[in-house]
């Protein structure tokens, strides 16, 4: 729904979205991209620390490791590749951290193939052992990376929060979702991945589309999704895991050169840990970079305001723009 309101209430450029899976509604209004300060200081800053908490040899930082992936040494000291351990400061009993690599200065996006493929292993392998508490409904994986998304170490990892029932967003969801699987007979997220022009994709391999939604709450958000029917991360295969960690690198490395290295929050949407397979919900990546201030307005309202065209960004992640 373009705009066109008499007095300028709304101004040509703006244009109305609706998700089609959700109904949730956003504001394209690429005109406020040119607000002062509007994409400033948002970048992913190097700090070292001279304590690093996460780093080989203080291992005694942290509480005892529940998993590590390890070369060589016993718990709690060096010679792991991947380490998981309870967080320090937990929002809730089960809330954990899994330090990505030994090295400080190495991120997700930069790491060796297999070992960012052995990453998502590990998330997979978390998941898998929460499901086996029958307490535990609902557990999110997701990335902090830079001050500007929230993250407070700069060593790269991930956190898994699980929880005691399923969130609200999350059930609205599951239940647009269901609604359009019975009304249309296909899964909303398989048509999404199959149907997206190509002035919404960034990037296709065997098994994964990576597109701007069309309905982007943020600038530059972009999602990962997976060709075939699934709606838990955990029960991607071996093969599949290679492949998703080529494209999950890839992304990140295409948002890191058209933005500078910004910060930017990721998100592992999988469905409720103790559901079975369901045909009407699939899996994704989330991933936001954190380009501008969310405001009154958006806090008030549920209606977010970006800046960024999903085509323009798609456009740039691609390779594309003119």
């Amino acid at each position: 729904m373009a705009g066109g309101h008499d007095g300028g209430i709304i101004a040509d450029l703006s244009e109305f979205r609706t998700d089609p899976i959700t109904g949730r509604t956003v504001i394209i209004a690429p005109e406020r991209a040119g607000r002062p300060n509007e994409f400033q200081n948002r970048r992913a800053v190097s700090r070292t620390a001279r304590i690093c908490a996460f780093c080989p040899g203080n291992e005694k930082e942290t509480p005892p490791e529940i998993l590590s992936y390890r070369d060589a040494g016993r718990a709690d000291e060096p010679g792991w590749r991947i380490r998981v351990v309870p967080n320090k400061y937990p929002a809730l009993p089960a809330h954990e951290v899994i330090i990505e690599t030994p090295d400080h200065n190495l991120t997700l996006a930069d790491m060796p193939l297999p070992q960012a493929a052995e990453v998502l292993h590990c998330f997979q392998e978390r998941l898998a052992a929460l499901r086996r508490n029958e307490r535990l409904q609902f557990a999110t994986i997701f990335k902090n990376q830079g001050e500007g998304a929230g993250a407070t170490i700069e060593h790269a990892h991930t956190q898994l929060l699980a929880l005691p029932d399923v969130p609200w967003s999350i059930r609205q969801e599951l239940e647009a979702s269901r609604s359009d699987g019975e009304a249309s007979g296909v899964c909303a997220y398989c048509r999404m991945a199959r149907q997206a022009p190509e002035s919404r994709r960034v990037l296709d391999s065997e098994g994964f589309t990576v597109i701007s939604p069309y309905a982007a709450r943020f600038p530059f958000e972009t999602w990962i999704v997976p060709k075939d029917h699934g709606s838990h991360f955990d029960a991607v295969g071996g093969e599949g895991l290679a492949d998703l960690a080529g494209v999950f690198q890839d992304t990140l490395r295409r948002i890191n050169r058209a933005l500078e290295g910004p910060a930017y929050n990721m998100v592992i949407q999988t469905a409720p840990l103790q559901a079975p397979p369901l045909a009407y919900y699939h899996w994704r990546i989330e991933i936001i970079p954190r380009l501008n201030k969310i405001g009154g307005f958006e806090w008030g309202t549920g209606v977010y305001i970006n800046p960024t065209p999903p085509e323009e960004a798609a456009r740039r992640l691609s390779g594309e723009e003119a």
